[in-house]
This record gives structure tokens, C-alpha cells and sequence, in this order.
């Protein structure tokens, strides 16, 4: 379920602007209401355009292969996607800092230039290997 805090102010009312007698029992409601939403997890709605084919592609697999919603197979798509592109970023950071604790550690290091070199090597008949680290 979506929410909107905006959405829920128009249905939750508001007693404080109210001239009739409002009951305690409306009162201690609208409160549990106003606690519930503040607790609440409120989530974002995306429209995206998807092709027919990948629409049906979709549907298939939600309706006979997970028996799932389209919503629910879209969701966990992106979901997937964003854990395995976090997992990604977080283990280049690492390496980039084991490569930089290692090069304080020991002074071993490839010049910017050394490795230019050896990436133009890259497809041709002259390809070499990575050239040795050096002080």
C-alpha cells in the first residue's frame, strides 16, 4: 500500500479546527491513526514504459512461472538490480583502498602513463602483460 502523509491529512481529521464537540473516543482515534502513520514505511510510485513484449514477457512469468503480480516481478527486478550494482560499488571501494593501503605499506605502484601504454597493447599483436610494480 502507498502512502502519502499529504494523502492521509485530507482523511484523518483534524479536531484542533473543528467548532462542533468532538468525542474523546475520535480524539484517542485520530491520534492512533496520526502514531500509525508516523511508524509507517512509506513507498514511492514510478510509472515506467515497457514495450508489449516485455510486458508479456513479464506477465508470463508472474502469472504461470511465480504466480506472482506484475508489481511484485518488477519490484524484485529492481530490488535485485540495486543490491548487485551496491555489491559492485562496495567491492571496488575495497580494492581501491586495499590497493591504497598497499601502496603506503610497501611504495609498489604502475604510473598513470605505464598503464596507458599497457592498455593500448590491449587487441593487437603487440599485447603485453601488466608490466612489474616498482618504488
Amino acid at each position: 500500500m502507498c502512502l502519502s502523509w499529504n494523502y492521509f491529512h485530507l482523511f484523518v481529521p483534524d479536531f484542533s479546527k473543528q467548532r462542533h464537540h468532538t468525542s474523546r473516543k475520535e480524539v484517542i482515534d485520530s491520534c492512533f491513526i496520526h502514531a500509525m502513520l508516523s511508524e509507517a514505511v512509506f513507498t514511492m510510485i514510478i510509472s515506467i514504459r515497457l514495450d508489449n513484449e516485455l510486458e508479456n514477457r513479464i506477465q508470463r512469468l508472474a502469472g504461470t512461472t511465480r504466480h506472482r503480480s506484475l508489481h511484485w516481478i518488477i519490484r524484485e527486478a529492481i530490488r535485485e538490480y540495486v543490491e548487485r550494482e551496491e555489491a559492485i560499488i562496495e567491492q571496488f571501494e575495497q580494492e581501491a583502498l586495499a590497493s591504497w593501503e598497499s601502496y603506503e605499506e610497501t611504495g609498489q605502484h604502475l604510473t598513470g602513463q605505464e598503464i596507458y601504454h599497457w592498455l593500448d597493447t590491449w587487441g593487437t599483436d603487440k599485447e603485453t602483460v601488466v608490466p612489474p610494480c616498482h618504488k
